[in-house]
């Protein structure tokens, strides 16, 4: 080889990493999710951080950048204990585009300040939901659901029926004081005190109806830290015939690596064989 195409050769960048994705990546600003310091000292801590971003792990938000914050804004937040629906807050129709504006007090004495809103069109690639957050609901009345939630940012969630069947790129954070202490669940209570997300989840329906997932995730627990989690095989969804685990592996770096290996229908036993640093542990289950 001529020393100077050696030479070129040598100074030239290594290219870009081939792109799992499909779809192009939507401006969402700068990440809310900082991924950083998460301890898997134990299986236990290791099957929480899985429920947080593993689809098919945990019920209550099976699709979890696109469920999680769903979860507060429909099933609390919208809650006629919580919102005065049609006033606080009330909603503005812009096209494709809702909007449900706040600056209000409701009668049960949550305090409304922002606004959340989507969009929903449809295109080449399947039907889409752009979902944006910048609410902040606080209350200390007698007897309230919860303190305080704030949520900001948002995600893209589209549903197709072609190459790719479920996309969700994610950048939020909530703050959720008061809510889960008050169905006697601590540790989502300290974890959602300042839990994130940043990422992108893609998937294709399989011939048995079950979703492959590839993703790609950064996630913030509270002050228990943060975590990056990848997968680029994870099937999930009733067609398994396994509701309580995904099939495939999941890999979760912190403060150490974590890697969960699911078994799917060939267990399903809601747990997951699981390394910590390439050392075997017990395996890392539901409930324990």
């Amino acid at each position: 080889m001529p020393p100077l195409l050696a030479l070129l050769l040598a100074c030239r960048p290594d290219p870009e990493p081939e792109s799992p994705f499909t779809l192009p990546l939507a401006d969402l600003g700068a990440p809310l999710a900082a991924g950083v310091g998460y301890d898997f000292a134990s299986p236990q801590d290791a099957f929480f951080a899985a429920r947080h971003v593993a689809p098919g792990v945990e019920e209550r938000w099976s699709l979890p950048p696109s469920n999680m914050p769903l979860l507060l804004w429909e099933n609390l937040l919208q809650g006629e204990n919580v919102a005065d629906p049609g006033s606080c807050p009330y909603v503005q129709a812009e096209g494709a585009r809702r909007v449900w504006v706040s600056g209000c007090r409701s009668e049960d004495g949550y305090e409304w300040e922002g606004s959340v809103s989507v969009e929903e069109t449809e295109d080449a690639d399947g039907d889409w939901e752009r979902w944006r957050f910048d609410l902040d609901v606080t209350s200390e009345v007698e007897g309230r659901s919860f303190d305080r939630v704030r949520m900001q940012g948002g995600f893209d969630y589209m549903s197709g029926d072609g190459e790719v069947s479920r996309w969700v790129q994610a950048n939020w954070a909530v703050e959720a004081e008061g809510y889960w202490a008050n169905n006697f669940e601590e540790e989502l209570e300290a974890a959602w005190s300042a839990l994130a997300l940043t990422g992108v989840y893609q998937a294709q329906e399989t011939e048995s109806g079950a979703l492959q997932f590839v993703l790609q995730a950064t996630v913030d627990l509270g002050e228990a830290g943060g975590f990056n989690a990848t997968a680029d095989s994870l099937t999930s969804g009733a067609a398994t015939g396994c509701p309580v685990e995904p099939d495939g592996g999941l890999t979760l770096v912190g403060a150490q690596t974590a890697v969960l290996t699911f078994e799917g229908p060939d267990r399903c036993d809601g747990c997951a064989q699981l390394t910590i640093d390439g050392e075997r542990q017990a395996n890392a289950c539901r409930g324990l």
